[in-house]
């Protein structure tokens, strides 16, 4: 766990143990197998959801916060044009 110094400490309701940070990498590499077999991550039959992408982006920077990686430069260029397009879709 020393690769994630900045991790917060747990509490009562939420571990943030092995278990958890192993939970939401396997959650982050689910998305990413998603996006490289060409599935859909924002529709649901007929429902457009982007609140799947938008936890995993979230998800993303909370871990890479909790590694002390300074994430406002490492994804400056590109950040903002995650959310506009989950706003895009969204407003379809």
């Amino acid at each position: 766990m020393k690769v994630f110094p900045k991790k917060p400490k747990s509490t009562p309701s939420v571990q943030y143990n092995q278990k958890w940070i192993f939970r939401e990498l396997s959650n982050i590499n689910n998305f990413r197998n998603r996006l490289a077999h060409h599935e859909p991550i924002c529709f649901k039959g007929a429902i457009k959801d982007t609140g799947y992408a938008r936890n995993i982006y979230q998800s993303i920077f909370e871990l890479l916060n909790y590694m002390d990686v300074d994430t406002a430069s490492v994804f400056s260029h590109f950040s903002d044009q995650v959310i506009a397009v989950c706003d895009e879709i969204d407003k379809l």
